[in-house]
């Protein structure tokens, strides 16, 4: 019984180590872009989405992408950009 103790005290910290490590690696396959790093191009594939649900995937994609091709839309999205990057604090 005397050994149980010590060895509890490897295990445990082990164990305890390899589950982080496990939810590290599983929340890194598992990140997505957010409203944060996606921009108002966001909103815009959302709308497409809604509005177009009974297409394929693949046909929301090209929809979304020639929709924001399009001048207006385009320019506003880049517009969106910089004003987003420049009013976003450095990072480093």
């Amino acid at each position: 019984m005397v050994w149980i103790a010590p060895v509890l005290c490897v295990v445990f910290p082990v164990a305890a180590l390899g589950q982080i490590i496990e939810r590290k690696i599983a929340a890194a396959m598992q990140r997505r872009h957010g409203p944060n790093a996606v921009g108002f191009e966001g909103v815009v594939r959302l709308v497409v989405r809604l509005g177009f649900f009974f297409l394929p995937r693949a046909s929301q994609d090209r929809l979304c992408a020639g929709l924001c091709a399009l001048p207006g839309i385009r320019q506003a999205l880049a517009l969106t950009r910089r004003l987003a990057s420049a009013s976003s604090p450095p990072t480093g």
